[in-house]
This record gives C-alpha cells, structure tokens and sequence, in this order.
C-alpha cells in the first residue's frame, strides 16, 4: 500500500542519515543544531510505530531494523551529553540538555528504551564530575595555603577556585559536605598562617580579614542539610585581632613616638607603622579598651599632619619638586589610613583626602608656574632654531619643479628581518637585484601560483678556514652582507673564547639564520705561557660559499634553500626618499619631535590644571595661551611647506599628537 510505501521511505531515509551521521560534526548550540536529530528520531519512531502496530502484516525484518535505529539513536543522545556541552555552554547548556530530554522521550514513545531518563542520568553524573574536578582542583590549591610570606595572593587563588566550585555543586547536593569540609581546611590554614606571620607584618589582617568575610558567606549558602551551621572563620580573624591589639599596640606606638624623638619629617617606617595599627583595629576597640593608646595614636597623627605640612612648604621654598611629589604620595597614604586611625574624626568638608588635596592643590600652582616659565624661554629659542631648519628645506626643493619633487631621488631599498626582530639591509648591489625581480613579478600581474611568485638570489659568505688557523683581524665578521659563518655546535656551544665569538654566529646572533650551517675550527689546545696563534697567508686567502635564497614576494618570506630546512623570515620594502622627503626630512623630523616635547608638557599642565581653584585656573590659562601664540608661527610655517610637498602623512602625525 501507498502508507506502507511511506514509512519504507522514512525508514531508508532514517538509517542513511544515521550512517551518515551528520550531528557529530555539528555545534549544538548553533541555530538548527538539533534539527537532523529531531528529524530522525521522528523517522525512526513514526515507522517503527507503523511497522509494530499499524501494519496490515508484520514484517519482522522492517520491525528488526526500526528497533535497531531507535536503540541506536538513544545511544547518541546520551553519548552527547558531556562535559563539553554541559560546562562551556553555562547556561546554554542546561538548555540543550532539556532538548536532548525532550528527544529522549519521542524514542521512548517506542516502548523500547528508556532515553529521556538515561539523558537525565547522564546530564546528572557529568555534572557530578565536573565538581569533582572543582573541588579538586581547589583541594590542591588550599594545600599551597601556609607560606607566611605568600598566604595573601595564593588564598585569593585557592577562595576564587573554591567559589567555583561552589557553583557546581548548586545541583549535586551529595558533594556538599566534601566542599564543606575543603573550606574548613581552608579556613584553618588561613588561621596558621596569620599566626605566623602577625606579629611581624600586622597589616596582613585586613585582606584576610575580607577573604574571610567571602569565605563566610560563600559557606552560608550552601545547604546543610541538618549538618552543622559554619563556623564564621571573619570571627575568629577578628578575635584573633583584639588579641594581638593588647599585645602589639603598645610597642607600635612607642616605635612612632621615638622616630618622631629622631626629628625626621616623615620617618620611613612611619607608614608601614600605621598600616600596622590600622590593621589592629586600634581606633573602635582602642577606643574602649585602651583609651589610653587612642589617645596616643590620635596625637601622632595630628603631629604627622603638622611635620608633612612643614616639610611641604619648605619644600615649596626651595622648588624642591621631586621632594613635593614624595611628600604628596605619603599625604595620600595618610589620608587612606586617616579613617582606620582616628575614631569619630570626619575631615574638612567631609572629604576623605581632603589634606592630601591640599597639598596637592597647592603643588599644582608651583609646578605650573616651573612648567610655564620654562617653557616660555624654551619656546622662543626652539622655534628661532627651526626656523633656520625651514629656510635650509625650502631652499633645499626650491629649484625643483612639483612633478620632478614626486619623483624619487634614492633607490628603494630592500630588508629581511633578524633574530632580534629588527630589519638589516640588504647590500646596494642585492637590494637593486631584488627590485629588479620584484617589478618583474608586478609585471606579470601578481601572480600566485608558488612557481610564478619565487625568485632566487645568490649571497656570498665566508668559507670555513683549515682547522687551527684563526681569522685576520681584518677579515674577521663574515663575508658579503655583514654574515658571519655558522658555528657546527649552535645553541650547544661551550667555547668562550671571544674570537670564537667574534668569528661565528650562534643562535640569537642577527646573522645566525642568516647563513648555512658549516663546522667551526676546533679548539687548539696550547702550551701554558705559549703565544697565540698568529694568522698566515692561507688565512687571507679565504674562500666564498654562494648561498641560495629564495624570495616569496606575495608573502614577502624569504627562504635559506641551501639547507634542508632552510629558515624563513620576513623581508620588507621601503621606498626611496622623493626629492620632496629628501629636502624636508630633517625639518619634518625636527617639528615632529618639537611638537611631541609640547604636548607631553601641556599634558602635564592639564592634569594640574584640574586641581586649582577657578580664579587661579584662569591666570594659567591665561599664561598657557601666551605660549601657545608663540608656536603659531613655527606651526604655520610647518603647515605651509607640508601642504606645498603635499605630504599629508607628516601633517597627520602632527595633528594626531595635537589631538584635534
């Protein structure tokens, strides 16, 4: 019948797409990803249906296979869900996991397998082991937790991985005591560790103070299940601190007090003290246990405040800069500690910094005043100069005509890069060889084929000398281009002697890839208290080996071919100066880095612009527009010849470092 004819065709059409099985090279999460597997799965489903029920006769054949490719096609769907799908998709890949579901349940509408509840199985244990590698992996990161010296930065590492895996247990409930347990050992080492190292570096207590902070609430989420709440690992820190507070506070202070007795203006140790009492929470449990030690520190401070400040405005007197920006840096770390060391104090106008912002107030005025006074005479004697260098480009392209300026005056010239990165020229005479046969493939149209776009060049360089006879000083460095001979040992290489050195390439040498690898004399052992050997006429005599390279101008490569595995490197062509760059170079290259100097100056003056009041804002202003009218001149001179050479990139680069 036609109807049995119809699910014969889904049935051929199920089992080719099976064998095929295009699914496998295809992403999922991509729009259509899953539309051949829903496609066959409604195949496979409708004529098994058909053939097992709805037939006029039972063609046990047909019901054989049709069971086969519903059997087959639940093995897919839970072979696809992996760790691959379900944790670099996020979220995505919940998403695909339901649909995977969803197509397990049309096979099960066959009464033959099970596939909705395999996938969910299977979506079950992968997400189990993707938190066992987590934990794992936090496992070994808290193992590394108990260095003193290091206990900040790698606690970091060890909260962020176990956070990570706090994720991954949200739906596998079953590996929350292990996490949990992970945590405990975590928090324990963090405890030893501070221990340690408290009593010399008491400022350690505020990062591991907030690490326990997140570690506490991280633990607070997670289901207990009737287990036993999380102990606050934040309290312990902080018990651990008032106790340390009795013990350290006392000495701290009395350290401050006697460098203050020394009648430095900022001892150095003075911050690191304060981070320290800081730390120890002496302003709010100072504050009521030891009133004593409030008041102290309370005083130190107002007498930091009064040497800074004296010490800036001798500073100021003298124009001592780099003493003012010292002393604006230790004003900003004061300001920092300022909450953490005085109870109750609100600065001026409630503004956290407001004494560092004083002072830096204040320098702004002093150093702009310095900024613009130089630079006004400096000006004035910089663009007298490049006026000369003007007069000396605009007679150097006066004679010329504007076409015979556009024509080039230098050959281009040809380069291939060395070890360092860097390019060395070819020599005149290859560089003129390599043009020529570069035009001779523009000629022919850029051709691509590997045949078409080669080329080969012949470079000379020296030979190796007999064994035991060293290199004339003269002759010493290699041959044509500057290359050296390779010596046979490379990177292996043992000899110190400087004129081994000398004489040979060794790898990160410019020439090393430069040339075919060839033996090297061998070391000649001499007598103690014997001469060095002396050079003779063979030596002099040296023979050249002809090296082929060949160059690739479509990927602009070249390549050693008189070796095996010849290396490649890049080569680059830069075109001769015109006779329009050749008269302005020098001019153009003068202002460039003129007007670089003034912007990095007014960059400067910007930024402590900003920090002036408006009345004192607008005299500088006033005196920074003097300067500019000053420029004017130079830059329109500069304008006017770049424009008559019709070099726009020189007239780019300056505006972009004007930035307008």
């Amino acid at each position: 019948s036609s109807k049995s004819k119809e699910h014969e065709d889904r049935l051929v059409n199920a089992e080719a797409q099976v064998k095929a099985a295009v699914w496998h090279g295809r992403d999922l999460d991509t729009p259509g990803g899953l539309d051949v597997l829903q496609s066959v799965i409604g195949e496979c489903v409708a004529a098994h249906l058909y053939f097992y029920i709805e037939a006029p006769t039972k063609d046990m054949n047909k019901i054989e296979r049709t069971c086969n490719l519903v059997t087959h096609m639940a093995e897919e769907l839970v072979k696809l869900v992996d760790v691959d799908l379900v944790q670099k998709k996020g979220a995505k890949g919940k998403v695909l996991v339901e649909r995977l579901q969803a197509l397990g349940a049309e096979l099960d509408r066959s009464n033959i397998t099970s596939a909705g509840a395999r996938v969910e199985q299977k979506y079950r244990q992968t997400l189990a082991q993707i938190a066992q590698d987590k934990i794992a992996l936090a496992a070994n990161a808290i193992k590394n937790v108990g260095e003193p010296s290091t206990v900040e930065r790698v606690a970091e590492q060890a909260l962020k991985l176990l956070q990570e895996a706090r994720e991954s247990v949200r739906d596998v409930s079953e590996l929350v005591p292990a996490l949990m347990t992970h945590c405990g050992t975590f928090g324990n080492r963090i405890l030893k560790a501070l221990h340690a190292r408290v009593d010399d570096d008491p400022s350690v207590l505020v990062p591991l103070a907030d690490l326990a902070q997140r570690l506490d609430a991280m633990c607070e989420t997670l289901p207990t299940d009737g287990r036993k709440k999380w102990p606050s690992l934040h309290t312990k820190v902080e018990r651990m601190r008032t106790e340390k507070s009795a013990d350290l506070v006392p000495g701290l202070l009395d350290g401050l007090e006697a460098q203050f007795k020394e009648g430095l203006e900022y001892p150095p140790k003075v911050l690191k003290t304060l981070k320290a009492l800081g730390a120890l929470g002496c302003d709010s449990s100072g504050a009521a246990t030891m009133p004593e030690a409030a008041s102290r520190l309370s005083a130190a401070v107002a007498e930091l405040d009064k040497r800074t400040a004296d010490a800036f405005d001798q500073a100021l007197m003298s124009g001592a800069a780099d003493r003012l920006e010292r002393l604006v840096d230790f004003a900003k770390e004061l300001d920092k500690q300022r909450p953490l060391l005085v109870p109750g104090r609100t600065p001026p106008d409630g503004v956290a910094d407001a004494f560092s912002k004083d002072l830096e107030k204040r320098k702004a005025g002093v150093t702009l005043k310095h900024l613009l006074g130089n630079l006004d005479g400096n000006v004035t004697a910089r663009t007298h100069d490049l006026h000369e260098v003007f007069v000396d480009a605009e007679s150097a392209i006066k004679g010329f005509t504007r076409e015979r300026l556009k024509q080039r005056a230098e050959s281009c010239r040809w380069m291939f890069k060395i070890a360092n990165g860097g390019f060395k020229e070819f020599s005149a005479a290859k560089s003129a060889e390599v043009e020529a046969l570069y035009q001779k493939w523009l000629a022919k149209g850029k051709p691509k084929d590997e045949k078409e776009r080669r080329y080969e060049i012949v470079i000379e360089v020296e030979a190796p000398r007999p064994s035991g006879i060293l290199p004339d000083a003269d002759d010493a460095g290699g041959g044509a281009d500057g290359l050296r001979t390779r010596c046979m040992y490379g990177e292996k290489c043992f000899r110190k002697n400087p004129q081994h050195r000398k004489d040979f390439s060794h790898p990160g040498d410019d020439d090393w890839e430069a040339v075919a690898e060839v033996p090297c004399p061998p070391v000649t052992e001499l007598p103690l208290g014997s001469a060095t050997s002396t050079t003779t006429d063979a030596s002099k005599e040296a023979t050249r080996l002809e090296l082929r390279y060949s160059l690739d101008f479509m990927l602009m490569t070249q390549r050693n071919a008189s070796r095996k595995a010849g290396g490649v490197r890049s080569i680059k062509r830069a075109e001769g100066m015109t006779f329009a760059e050749r008269g302005t170079a020098t001019y153009f290259s003068r202002v460039k880095d003129f007007i670089k100097e003034m912007e990095n100056i007014f960059a400067k003056a910007e930024v402590e612009l900003r920090l002036l009041d408006e009345s004192e804002r607008k005299e500088m202003q006033s005196q920074t527009e003097k300067v500019l009218q000053a420029l004017r001149p130079a830059v329109s001179e500069f304008l006017g010849l770049a424009v008559f050479v019709e070099d726009t990139k020189v007239i780019d680069d300056v505006v972009a470092m004007l930035g307008v």
